[in-house]
């Protein structure tokens, strides 16, 4: 049985597809799109990348799917992305990271005998 070889390594294409996800997310309006409108808009943003499996030419869909398990998988890797279904349409939405304006408390003892 022969091993796949893709062109590109898996971080490359990690973070390729989501580097452009983010984008296209930040982008669109309210931040969320339709999981099949985002699939189309991926491919067709990467396809002037030359991403091959064993010298065939492939997309980054089968990137993700020969390395993830399949778009859905990949997408579930990220705390701000989230998939959202709602009559049987899936969306993909873009959430902000706020942890910048957030206080982390572990124990909240501690917290309180700090700020007493």
């Amino acid at each position: 049985m022969g091993r796949n070889k893709w062109n590109i390594s898996k971080l490359d294409g990690q973070t390729l597809a989501y580097s452009i996800i983010c984008d296209l997310l930040i982008n669109s309006k309210d931040n969320i799109l339709e999981m099949n409108e985002l699939i189309y808009l991926l491919v067709n943003r990467t396809k002037k990348q030359t991403i091959t499996n064993n010298n065939k030419k492939k997309n980054i869909i089968n990137f993700l799917r020969s390395n993830y398990g399949g778009f859905k998988q990949f997408l579930e890797l990220y705390d701000t992305i989230d998939i959202i279904l709602d009559n049987n349409n899936e969306y993909v939405r873009y959430i902000k990271n706020y942890e910048n304006d957030w206080t982390v408390i572990d124990n909240f003892d501690d917290y309180y005998k700090k700020n007493d």
